[in-house]
């Protein structure tokens, strides 16, 4: 009975078309479609300029030259609207940053604080975290930070005359 079945479904040209043609050809198709659309959005987002407003700081310093050297774009601080302009002191006021973003000048705000006594600085970066250009330029934000925090320490081991374990957390 099994056989004859068997037979009998496999004459059936739609049984062969629909359970055996159609996924061996229509899945890997829809797989490599889905491929190509992430990669499009991936080579989209890579694209994407960052534009961050740095505040607290000369657009000549050594930081702001590292954010432009790593694809930042660095917008000035006269582009910020009237209202935003000056409310800042430079520890990191949430209230121009937001008017900042609102308008639309930057996809970030930076703030740069350097201790009386030198010895670093300190970042404090707003974003808007509801748009995706300003989420992405948040994580490069990030990412660049930890990156001229290494270069940093590594410099400070090199002055000490100390090796890259040095600075290392034991």
């Amino acid at each position: 009975v099994l056989r004859k079945e068997v037979r009998t479904r496999a004459r059936d040209r739609h049984v062969i078309v629909y359970s055996v043609l159609l996924p061996l050809v229509l899945y890997p198709g829809l797989v490599w479609v889905a491929i190509q659309v992430a990669l499009y959005l991936q080579g989209e987002e890579e694209r994407l300029v960052s534009r961050v407003l740095v505040e607290g700081t000369e657009l000549d310093d050594p930081f702001v030259a590292f954010l432009r050297e790593n694809g930042i774009e660095v917008v000035p601080p006269a582009s910020a609207p009237p209202a935003a302009r000056g409310t800042s002191d430079g520890g990191g006021d949430g209230e121009s940053a937001r008017r900042i973003l609102a308008e639309g000048v930057a996809d970030a705000v930076v703030t740069v604080e350097r201790p009386p006594g030198g010895g670093g600085i300190r970042v404090l970066a707003f974003h808007a975290g509801a748009r995706s250009a300003s989420a992405l330029t948040a994580k490069r934000i990030e990412a660049l930070v930890g990156k001229y925090r290494a270069m940093a320490l590594e410099d400070a081991a090199r002055r000490a005359g100390e090796g890259e374990g040095f600075l290392e957390v034991i």
